[in-house]
């Protein structure tokens, strides 16, 4: 009469969002190699979080390395295990049963930082004779097979569509345009601002004879397409006619072209804006926070020149100075940039 040792393991994994379950039936061979050879990432680093004990840590770190090409020209990926916990019991019987729990991590590396992609948890559970000695050994090969292969298939999912993994920036331009005009005039040169767009209620200072408020700003859409974040931004640059103020009876040519240079001057500076995004080597790391910080230098620049032309003109009173300003804000719009910009 001979032995027949069989072994039995249940295969449980549970992941972000779609749990995974098996039951397999072990078989003992000296190597387990991988079934698949990555197309998109190759592990860089492994890290130990002190989750398991030395000898187990060791068996599943060897057998990621050992089993998984390296090609540097691919996305480089951090393994770090989380947990890496063995319980067993041995029954009266003498058949060892047992349960292996298992936490990793995967990231992205880039230079010093970790970005994180997802996690994977994982466990199994065996029962075999107390005197198999190899069954924890192959039970773990096996678990860090199944958590390989499922980050593999995740990568080929996500290597396309998934921001961190975005290989480069495309930024394009549009103009926001209104179907129907309401209470917000949008930059035209064929639409120029006319007395009837002053139509704000309310109180103001007589100090002037007329003020408007024009002002800036953009949409931003994005999509990810072959590693690719296309990004599309949709400049504005607006006046309200509630916001367009007039003080009294007399309104002429002279003044209503002062108050229109105020809309040409935040046109201006809506160019310039876009020239710095266009010109700019954007990443997939910084390019958010670049447009945004160049949408505030861009506004503050905005409320400096406004500023300036009011002053250099005496907010229009002074003739001579506003026609060099007419002509220095038509040079502008022609080159569509700032001086010391």
């Amino acid at each position: 009469m001979h032995l027949l040792r069989k072994y039995f393991f249940l295969l449980f994994i549970v992941l972000i969002c779609l749990p995974f379950t098996s039951f397999k039936s072990v078989q003992q061979t000296a190597q387990e190699p991988l079934l698949f050879k990555p197309t998109t990432f190759y592990v860089t680093e492994i890290l130990d979080q002190g989750a398991g004990k030395d000898m187990e840590t060791a068996i599943l770190i060897r057998f990621i390395k050992n089993n998984l090409s390296k090609d540097l020209s691919l996305k480089p990926v951090v393994v770090e295990i989380k947990e890496l916990t063995i319980r067993e019991t041995t029954t009266k019987t003498g058949v060892v049963e047992g349960q292996i729990k298992m936490q990793l991590s995967f990231s992205l590396k880039e230079e010093d930082e970790k970005k994180h992609l997802m996690n994977y948890s994982g466990g199994m559970r065996y029962s075999g004779p107390a005197s198999n000695t190899s069954v924890i050994d192959k039970n773990l090969k096996h678990l860090g097979k199944s958590a390989l292969e499922y980050f593999n298939t995740w990568m080929n999912n996500n290597i396309h569509t998934n921001r961190i993994l975005a290989s480069k920036v495309k930024v394009s331009f549009e103009y926001y345009k209104e179907q129907t005009e309401g209470d917000t005039i949008y930059y035209a040169t064929n639409r120029p601002l006319t007395w009837p767009d002053f139509q704000s209620t309310r109180k103001m200072s007589n100090k002037y004879a007329a003020m408007v408020m024009p002002n800036i700003g953009y949409d931003q859409h994005e999509e990810i397409a072959k590693g690719v974040i296309q990004v599309t931004i949709i400049l504005k640059t607006y006046l309200a006619k509630s916001d367009c103020w007039l003080s009294g009876p007399y309104k002429d040519d002279y003044m209503l072209n002062h108050e229109q240079r105020h809309f040409d001057i935040a046109k201006i500076v809506t160019e310039q804006f876009r020239k710095k995004i266009g010109s700019a080597k954007l990443t997939p790391d910084t390019y958010e926070a670049f447009i945004n910080m160049q949408y505030l230098d861009s506004y503050r620049e905005m409320n400096k020149l406004q500023k300036d032309y009011d002053t250099g003109t005496a907010h229009g009173t002074n003739r001579m100075a506003q026609q060099n300003w007419n002509k220095r804000i038509d040079d502008l719009l022609l080159s569509k940039t700032i001086p010391g910009a």
